[in-house]
């Protein structure tokens, strides 16, 4: 697998043996010693500085020797940005709606992680505390010594469902702009959909629509995927304290190999974060206890979010549109009112027009869930794709050929291999797909974002690869 833990770990396989040796005493006062070089030492970055101050100390805790002669941190703001929300193939994940896969991470409050991880970190809690009661790290001056979870996975439901209904606000805000004429073409949910797509496409609205792209997004927590456990409660994105509380901690080298000794990454940009390592030996090893393996992993554990996204986001816009219609029953114009000239009673130079009058010239209707499922496969396949291309910043110019080519892989396939086809499409700008060579959830330092990618019409996702997951 990895060897990584050859290098470092203690020999005996006792889980309570501390991993501080005595030999390695001379080594972490050397690189303590380290931490107090100019070009490590007291980096002042954070997220309210301005950009021009900030470049420079963000770029001082990057570099900073922090690690040296420790375990390999997880690089979460350069690196890793998507650890545990993709899964081998690229596909952004979530964990299943399963509290059998859940189990309570903390004996003080309700933070729950996925079973194995909090198996882990009940091991690694004890292993702080042995070393701790016989002397072998500091007790009263450490945040490394009694360790709390206090966040843990959440229920991303709620939270991505109030997030989208940001969208129909701004959205209805906008048809209320428009001129009577052009409100008035918004009669049926498949105009207030047509509308939505429009008015997305001037890219003026920069909040996340999908699941997906919620998953993705920066101001989600790592935590959402059901793999990491935070430890304290602190401001993001403050480098000194980072250095001050946490890195200058007494215990942080025993803290950082004990981790590891038991499967966690250490976040390096949030050192109270800890991040999983699926597949290396020690968490492989309490996966085995639930009869969960490399192979079963992520199908046991985790949804991949394009199959929920379209049922999601469907039925929001149904409650949206259902709003919208309730609140614009009638469909009103203006008519306008018949001049007097030449009638009977009124001479040429007559200039009166008659009052001018409303007419109702139609109704919106609310609809059903199940009427807005009938509009069918294609329907909803093109509104998918049209909402990721948005999203995602991926442009393709032939995006009719794309749809006709997801629709008939689905008529051939299933409704299920026309959503991978769509997905697919998008994808491949998450990571290098080179970097899943190996079945650890991280190994390379390339990827791309998303939305950095302009055009791939020359390269179409043929009816081959519609099992790519």
């Amino acid at each position: 697998m990895t060897d990584e833990f050859e290098d470092w770990a203690p020999e005996s396989n006792d889980l309570d043996e501390p991993v501080y040796l005595e030999q390695l005493f001379e080594e972490n006062l050397s690189r303590r010693r380290a931490l107090l070089d100019p070009a490590s030492a007291f980096p002042l970055g954070n997220n309210q500085r301005r950009l021009v101050v900030n470049f420079n100390q963000r770029l001082q805790y990057k570099n900073g020797n922090y690690f040296d002669g420790l375990p390999e941190p997880l690089e979460t703001y350069y690196d890793k940005n998507f650890y545990g929300r993709v899964d081998r193939f690229q596909n952004v994940i979530v964990p299943k709606k399963d509290s059998n896969l859940l189990k309570q991470a903390s004996y003080e409050k309700n933070i729950f992680v996925f079973n194995f991880v909090a198996d882990a970190l009940f091991k690694l809690k004890r292993n702080l505390k042995i070393a701790g009661d016989t002397g072998q790290i500091a007790t009263n001056t450490s945040v490394f010594y009694i360790l709390v979870a206090t966040r843990g996975w959440f229920n991303y439901v709620p939270v991505y469902q109030g997030l989208f209904r940001m969208l129909p606000k701004f959205y209805d805000a906008y048809l209320y702009s428009l001129d009577k004429r052009e409100f008035n073409k918004i009669i049926t949910f498949q105009d207030y959909v047509g509308g939505l797509i429009n008015y997305l496409k001037v890219g003026t609205y920069k909040l996340p629509i999908s699941l997906t792209q919620y998953v993705l997004s920066n101001h989600t927590s790592p935590v959402i995927s059901g793999i990491t456990a935070e430890t304290a409660i602190t401001k993001y994105g403050d480098d000194l304290v980072n250095y001050m509380q946490y890195i200058s901690d007494p215990n942080f080298d025993y803290y950082v190999r004990a981790a590891r000794k038991f499967g966690f990454y250490v976040d390096r940009n949030a050192p109270w974060r800890l991040f999983a390592d699926v597949f290396s030996p020690p968490m492989l090893e309490d996966l085995g206890t639930y009869g969960v393996t490399k192979e079963n992993f992520f199908d046991t554990y985790y949804d991949r979010t394009y199959t929920l996204d379209v049922e999601l986001m469907r039925e929001e816009l149904v409650t949206a549109y259902n709003h919208f219609a309730a609140a614009n029953p009638k469909i009103i114009e203006t008519v306008p009112g018949l001049s007097r000239r030449g009638a009977p009673g009124y001479s040429a130079a007559t200039l009166g027009c008659s009052t001018s009058k409303l007419k109702q010239i139609g109704e919106r209707q609310p609809i059903a869930s199940f009427q807005a499922t009938a509009l069918g496969t294609r329907y909803w396949l093109a509104f998918y794709f049209h909402i990721r291309m948005i999203e995602s910043g991926v442009t393709y110019k032939n995006s009719d050929f794309l749809i006709d080519e997801a629709a008939a892989v689905a008529r051939a396939y299933g409704y299920q291999q026309g959503l991978i086809y769509v997905n697919n499409l998008f994808k491949p700008y998450l990571y290098d797909e080179r970097i899943f060579d190996n079945w650890r959830l991280t190994k390379k330092k390339n990827f791309v974002r998303v939305g950095e990618a302009k055009d791939r019409t020359t390269s179409v996702v043929g009816i081959s690869n519609i099992n790519s997951y």
